[in-house]
């Protein structure tokens, strides 16, 4: 909360100093910080320089020192620009509703050489949409150690910068933005560019609210990302596409391959160029990192010193101070300052880099310079040198106290007085040096010879690595009266050898893994008890001091294994240890040192100490390839990535890779009916834009896979018997199964486990997924073939095609590369294979590591899946344009055929080049009878069609007029349609007749007439049976008499019928 709370007020001091600056416009009169924070709601301010292409001398836009607060409607007059020389700044904006932000965005906007700040802009969610484009933030100018500030952002869920690529100096500082998510899912290493081997030098405040982490970076390749929307993209040389290798001055991608191409430059620009160095016609303008013609210098009011155009001369240097008869200067040169010519500069504290900046050039501290280094620093020592080196006298007093980093104080080289006036430190001392953890030395003193202390004399205490002889040694070059001294010679060096006796060391490599160090005895005289001897060791390329790289928080200083004298071997007058477990192939510092029996008073007791000597082991296998993955494909290439342990990039000279291919069964397949079961082709596996460096170092919260590994390796016996098959191998169509059953990520944590287990595993997490055979047969047989070559070969080694017979291999090629990629082409669409990685540190199998097991199908081809359709009629093929209509804008055929029938044959047998394998056809038929246009399609499978000898019958078709087209589908989805065919459908004749048409009209007339005359007979039969059967009726009494009063009147007739009439 300290810094928290000093970082806020220094961010008011910007404010003020913004709102006070003479290069500003305001409209308002100059603001306390207090008014700020109260009323900074009611001030409008803004400010943009702007720069023409014809003054930044290429064709961007050049806007400097951004400052916009309370009206974000000035943000239009940054529109077109495409970098910001010097800060951003957007600040107190908290009345603008979060719909306004969305009006605005900066597409153009590239570079900042500065810092950017955002500060109290309350409904400001995420700047994905305001600088959509923004790769490179130079870092020129800082805030503290900062090049990235989010200060009171209450509403911001995400940064968004989604094409950020570099943060070239400087770290990021978020604090009060509760709900800011996705911190943790961003390489951060990879775009500052620093290790944070030891500390964690951004500054992130974990938010209140609980952020979704779960598959926010699901399909990003590795898995960091801006949100869920955006990977972060790493920069290796590539477009971000992966098809164009840009310019070697190129830092944020590029459209073509020439130096005019780049989008933003590594170093300098001249016009559209990148170059490594500005040519002799132009000048170096480091505030823009751009390479300016003289009169574009002059015009900045400049200066021309050693081919840099500068705003003000360097120290030592003068535009003025000189001899006139020597001096030109309507040259605007800086003239070498004959004496002295001094630049003053005011006391500060120096805290952080930020602070530093501001004594660039300054000779004279006119007051005292305190300096209380909090935060740790790649290359602190050089940052601080860059800006005090030409301090030459401090008119106060010099503190350095409780800055747990700093080494030394050979950044103060050019110090040569320390006047000690009353400057209201209340300090009786003019050189204050106390609690330096990590001091231990002060200056190199055979270039140092002399130091003048106007008054007052020296404090020194509680430098635990800073020996007294280093004091001892100030004290004899300095000029001053040492009567007032207070030197608590007990408290500095106490952890450090300061009395050391020196005795030889020597070492033996063995092997790649094992090492002997030999030392001679210790002679020296003690009270203590010798009870052994300590050997530290270290990986390093460069030359170490014993004391260097003992931060007892860092886990990447020095090793120490401890040798009891009771069980130290001897070897003739020699000592010897055999140190074991080391790193192929890799440079080791050691040295020795005694153990005694009790804790010794360094700065006073002697102490054994060897010099430090170096070893390098030999060579042997490497370590299997890591995070092998799909970079990019095509329908007949696959190029793979992968990356390797920092430790072993020198080790590695060559690779090998095994191509195998899995056949796609078409029984297996045929027993899933892909017409009511359609296919879902899976979505590419693992492709990333580029390779990701993970040579980076851990911090507390975003600690570095690739060096945890390594860190597991190291303690670690037998990595050579470990899978490091990917997540998901064993079925493309499996989900996301990174996250183990307690739901928590089991990526980046390397697990020994043998093939079975591995099989076993993952069975666990899908138990649906069907293994495939091949791969089963696969597995087993590389466990049999490395259990038959162990001795031999040493687990999953490359193997010679001369000793085992390999299944469905179908290349297996031997390269170099410098990017950690390989293209493997040749290969068939959207067809499974398997790949074998190696690396091999000579062309041996006995030096190539177990391989790596990766698994990808290639991408589809449009050009293949092509059915050859043809219709089955004894019909002649009529050739003439088809008048008919279709809901299809496709061109119509000008083919016509002809079939008779109620069906339609076509034939089209199954293509011999498809991307994977044929499951289905589907056939779309289009009738065009009537005014209705009608169209259906009918699906049938691979296994069917074949049953039916290829043909495929479209039965109860009725006569007219149709469209026909066929479809293939394969394991990659739905292929091309043919091109529509028209057919035409007649009806079936009638039966053919005997004779012609006047034969038929007279056998139809004869039938009538025998017909006819048939009735006529039939006709008069009838009636004399009638009368017959009449007259005998006439002879019969069967009258039937009726019960009297029924009601009803019955009256009989003669014909025998009753005649009734109703009441």
């Amino acid at each position: 909360m300290l810094i928290g709370n000093r970082l806020l007020v220094e961010i008011c001091l910007l404010l003020v100093w913004c709102g006070a600056s003479e290069s500003l416009t305001i409209t308002e009169p100059p603001l306390t910080a207090t008014t700020l924070l109260t009323l900074g709601s009611n001030v409008t301010s803004s400010t943009v320089t702007n720069q023409t292409a014809e003054d930044s001398d290429d064709n961007d836009l050049n806007c400097s020192n951004v400052d916009i607060r309370n009206n974000l409607r000035q943000l239009v007059l940054i529109q077109n620009c495409t970098v910001i020389n010097g800060f951003l700044h957007l600040m107190l904006m908290d009345r603008v509703p979060a719909e306004e932000f969305k009006k605005y965005s900066f597409p153009n906007l590239r570079e900042i050489t500065g810092y950017l700040l955002m500060f109290r802009v309350v409904n400001l969610g995420s700047l994905r949409n305001l600088f959509p484009n923004l790769m490179v933030i130079r870092g020129q100018q800082l805030i503290r150690n900062y090049a990235m500030v989010f200060y009171d952002m209450k509403n911001m869920i995400e940064l968004g910068l989604k094409n950020l690529i570099a943060i070239q100096r400087g770290f990021i500082y978020t604090q009060h933005c509760p709900i800011l998510c996705h911190l943790d899912t961003i390489d951060w290493s990879s775009i500052t560019g620093q290790s944070n081997s030891t500390k964690d030098l951004n500054f992130f405040e974990p938010p209140k609210g609980k952020c979704n982490n779960v598959e926010v970076c699901r399909g990003c390749e590795p898995k960091y990302c801006w949100g869920s929307t955006s990977c972060q993209k790493f920069y290796k040389g590539f477009n971000f596409n992966g098809k164009i290798k840009c310019h070697k001055q190129c830092l944020g991608g590029c459209t073509g391959t020439s130096d005019t191409d780049c989008k933003v430059c590594r170093g300098w620009k001249e016009g559209k160029r990148c170059v490594e160095q500005c040519s002799h016609e132009r000048l170096q303008f480091r505030h823009t990192n751009r390479c300016i013609t003289r009169e574009s210098c002059l015009k900045r009011n400049g200066r021309l010193h050693q081919g840099e155009c500068v705003l003000e001369c360097p120290a030592g240097f003068s535009p003025t101070n000189v001899d006139l008869d020597v001096a030109d200067f309507d040259a605007h040169t800086c003239f070498p300052c004959r004496n002295r010519c001094p630049k003053v500069c005011d006391s500060a504290d120096i805290m952080y880099l930020s602070d530093v900046d501001r004594f660039r050039g300054c000779t004279v501290i006119n007051g005292s310079l305190h300096i209380r280094l909090k935060q740790d620093h790649p290359d602190l020592i050089g940052e601080l040198k860059s800006g005090l080196k030409d301090v030459v006298e401090i008119m106060g007093i010099l503190k350095v106290f409780r800055s747990n980093f700093i080494s030394s104080l050979e950044f103060l080289s050019s110090l040569e007085i320390i006047h000690g006036q009353e400057t209201g430190d209340n300090s009786n001392f003019s050189l204050m040096v106390y609690e330096n953890s990590n001091l231990q030395r002060l200056w190199d003193f055979g270039e140092k010879q002399m130091l003048r202390i106007m008054s007052r004399g020296m404090y020194f205490r509680n430098n635990a690595l800073l020996c007294n002889a280093h004091i001892m040694k100030l004290r004899n070059i300095t000029e001053y009266d040492n009567s007032t001294d207070t030197i608590d010679w007990g408290s500095n060096g106490y952890m450090q050898a300061c009395h050391v006796e020196h005795f030889r060391v020597r070492s033996e490599v063995l092997s790649s893994r094992n090492v002997t160090v030999y030392w001679g005895k210790y002679l020296g005289k003690t009270h203590h008890r010798l009870l052994g001897y300590l050997i530290y060791y270290i990986r390093t390329n460069e030359n170490k001091s014993p004391y260097e790289g003992r931060d007892l928080c860092s886990k990447f200083g020095w090793r120490t294994r401890y040798v009891a004298l009771e069980n130290v071997t001897m070897k003739g007058d020699w000592y010897m240890y055999n140190l074991t477990r080391l790193k192929p192939y890799t440079r080791y510092a050691f040295y020795v040192r005694t153990y005694f029996n009790e804790t010794i008073n360094s700065s006073t007791d002697h102490v054994g100490l060897s010099e430090v000597h170096y070893f390098k082991t030999a060579k042997d296998r490497p370590t299997s390839p890591q995070h092998l993955r799909t970079v990019r494909k095509t329908d007949t290439t696959i190029t793979l990535g992968w990356v390797l342990f920092p430790s072993e990039h020198e080790l590695v000279s060559l690779y090998h890779v095994d191509v195998f291919i899995e056949p796609d069964e078409p029984e297996k397949f045929d027993q899933r009916n892909f017409c009511l079961h359609p296919h879902e082709p899976s979505v590419s596996n693992g492709v990333a834009d580029d390779a990701v460096d993970l040579s980076g170092g851990c911090s507390k919260e975003f600690c570095c896979e690739l060096l945890e590994l390594e860190e597991e390796a190291e303690d670690e016996d037998g990595d050579e018997e470990e899978v490091t098959g990917p997540d998901g191998f064993f079925s493309e169509h499996q989900p996301n199964d990174d996250d183990d059953e307690d739901g928590q990520s089991s990526r980046g944590r390397r697990r020994k486990r043998s093939i079975e287990e591995s099989s076993r595993k993952t069975n666990k997490k899908s138990s649906s997924v069907v293994y495939d055979e091949f791969e089963k047969s696969m597995l087993n047989f590389l466990r049999e073939a490395d259990e038959e070559h162990q001795e031999q070969h040493g687990g999953r080694s490359r193997r010679d095609t001369e000793e085992i017979k390999f299944v469905n291999r179908i290349a297996a090629r031997t390269f170099t590369t410098d990017n950690y990629q390989y293209t493997v082409d040749g290969l068939e669409p959207y067809r499974y294979y398997i790949f074998q990685l190696f690396a091999c540190s000579e062309n041996n199998t006995v030096y190539c590591s177990a391989y790596s097991l990766y698994a990808d199908r290639t991408d589809r081809s449009p050009f293949i899946d092509l059915l050859n359709v043809t219709i089955l009629t004894d019909n002649p093929t009529i050739n003439h344009p088809a008048e008919v209509q279709s809901n299809d804008t496709e061109l119509l055929p000008t083919v016509v055929q002809t079939t008779v029938g109620d069906r339609i044959v076509l034939h089209f047998p199954e293509p011999t080049e498809v991307n994977g394998l044929t499951v289905a056809y589907r056939i779309e038929v289009e009738s065009l009878n009537g005014t209705v246009i009608r169209r259906w399609s009918r699906c049938i499978t691979r296994l069917e069609h074949e049953q039916q000898k290829h043909l495929h019958t479209i039965r109860d078709v009725a006569p007219g007029e149709y469209l026909i087209r066929a479809q293939l589908i394969s394991l990659a989805g739905p292929g091309q349609f043919t091109e529509w065919m028209f057919i035409r459908v007649l009806a079936p004749p009638a039966p053919e007749a005997v004779g012609n048409n006047g034969t038929s009209l007279r056998d139809g007339l004869i039938a009538f007439a025998v017909v006819l005359i048939f009735g006529a007979f039939g006709g008069a039969g009838a009636f004399m049976w009638r009368r017959r059967h009449r007259g005998g009726a006439g002879r019969r009494d069967d009258k039937i008499p009726l019960a009297d009063n029924d009601g009803n009147q019955v009256e009989l007739v003669d014909d025998g019928f009753v005649n009734c009439s109703l009441k």
